[in-house]
């Protein structure tokens, strides 16, 4: 009966010290442990129990992380002293390990600009800090990762076309920065589990960065790519909020020139004939050359007043409207790279692999959990447009603003209006490409540079 009570506390205050372990390198077993381990083991066995003399316990930490400990206990003998039997010495050992179950771990990281600050900065210091690295170019440009091959440090990574050798933006951290400390607890999780789990558990880890947007094009893809729009069976446009070319805007007086030709070989006034260059097209008639910016229309007639063929020459820039378009969105979630629509000066762009949510019902505070929204149910198999994902395309969207003085100073408001702003000479103000370094720089900036994480 004593051995057994006594092995039910050696295993109390085995039990007790693993909880209480402090995981190092250190080969003792800490003091707090070791504490709490003999107090668990004297509540199981008073002393005097029985009739015992002594009881000794001692905890030991074992090289597996784990806690041993051995226990010894004399007990007096009752009848057989009549016959001067000497007291019996009894013996037990015990072990405890911490033990961790098949399990995943989804870490949801905060890596955005604000985490280069320190915990003690307020807001107010950290945005501070971070503007003025923005307004003074003190960001850091990155390159994004790419997977090469079978060896390396990112060998076998899933990536979407496009991202490999992107540029990205970070904040120069503070010592003893937010990332800093994120970074560290990361890894001291990963330790401690690490150190504990035996050779036949199975952890799986997860990352997901707080951000505006998450690179899970990759993942969709290797599903099916026709669970996106522009993928096989899918619609092939999406709508954003974006710009196009509208019109011209006349620079500078034309340079008008005269030639002997007769009237009978000019064109009339009526009917002129208009040369662009670089010509446009039945789909984008407002063509401009990538490097200037700029196009050349040339309108020749036969000018009666002078009795002169005359050709006109006008220097023009591209006048942008501002509101949502469909764009062809097939190019762009098949990989590669393809012409941005909004741009005329020959910029590519390629998908990062970010993506927008499914159809959702705006304002709509309760749903059945049996019966989830699209854009709440990841596991929803997509089977029309409304339930695929669409592809995030920053390079095409643009913020618009109207604007407005007081005291001589111009003030911007965000509107969804539609506005139209000349490519040369409109008010830069009223708006903003969504990829913009600025906005790079804020929401989705990282802190710290990749390379040292």
């Amino acid at each position: 009966m004593v051995k057994s009570r006594m092995q039910q506390a050696c295993d109390a205050g085995v039990l007790a010290g693993r909880k209480f372990m402090t995981d190092s390198t250190n080969t003792t077993l800490d003091a707090n442990a070791t504490t709490q381990a003999k107090v668990f083991f004297a509540n199981n066995l008073r002393t005097g129990w029985m009739g015992t003399v002594s009881a000794n316990f001692t905890p030991v930490k074992t090289t597996e992380n784990r806690v041993a400990g051995t226990a010894v206990v004399v007990v007096p003998m009752t009848i057989m002293k009549i016959f001067a039997a000497p007291n019996v010495t009894l013996n037990v050992a015990c072990e405890a390990r911490y033990d961790v179950a098949d399990t995943d771990v989804l870490f949801v990281l905060d890596t955005t600009g604000s985490m280069a600050c320190q915990p003690s900065d307020s807001e107010p210091d950290c945005t501070a800090y971070v503007n003025n690295l923005v307004n003074n170019n003190g960001i850091v440009s990155y390159k994004r990762p790419a997977a090469t091959g079978s060896t390396g440090d990112y060998a076998g990574l899933d990536q979407t076309n496009g991202y490999a050798g992107t540029t990205g933006y970070s904040v120069p951290e503070k010592n003893d920065s937010r990332i800093a400390a994120l970074r560290k607890a990361v890894v001291d999780f990963y330790d401690t589990m690490a150190s504990n789990i035996q050779s036949t558990t199975h952890v799986r880890y997860g990352f997901v960065t707080y951000s505006s947007s998450v690179n899970a094009g990759a993942a969709v893809q290797a599903k099916s790519p026709s669970y996106m729009l522009g993928g096989p069976g899918a619609a092939s446009v999406w709508t954003y909020q974006s710009r196009k070319v509208t019109g011209d805007k006349n620079e500078n007086p034309a340079v008008v020139t005269t030639d002997n030709t007769n009237a009978k070989n000019c064109p009339t006034a009526a009917n002129p004939t208009v040369t662009r260059t670089p010509a446009g097209t039945t789909s984008q008639p407002y063509a401009y050359d990538p490097g200037t910016r700029r196009a050349s229309v040339a309108t020749r007639y036969w000018n009666s007043g002078t009795s002169k063929c005359t050709t006109s020459t006008q220097s023009v820039s591209a006048v942008w409207t501002y509101q949502a378009y469909p764009m062809d969105v097939t190019g762009y979630v098949a990989g590669g790279t393809v012409t941005d629509p909004t741009e005329i000066n020959g910029s590519t762009t390629a998908w990062l692999g970010c993506i927008e949510e499914r159809v959702t019902t705006p304002k709509t505070m309760t749903f059945n959990t049996s019966s989830l929204p699209a854009d709440l149910d990841p596991d929803l198999v997509p089977s029309n447009d409304d339930t695929r994902w669409r592809p995030l395309w920053p390079d095409v969207e643009y913020e618009r603003f109207s604007s407005y003085k007081y005291w001589n100073t111009t003030y911007y408001n965000y509107t969804t209006n539609s506005i139209t702003v000349n490519d040369n000479g409109g008010d830069t103000g009223l708006w903003e490409k969504m990829n913009s370094q600025a906005k790079q720089k804020g929401g989705g900036l990282r802190a710290a540079n990749p390379s040292s994480d």
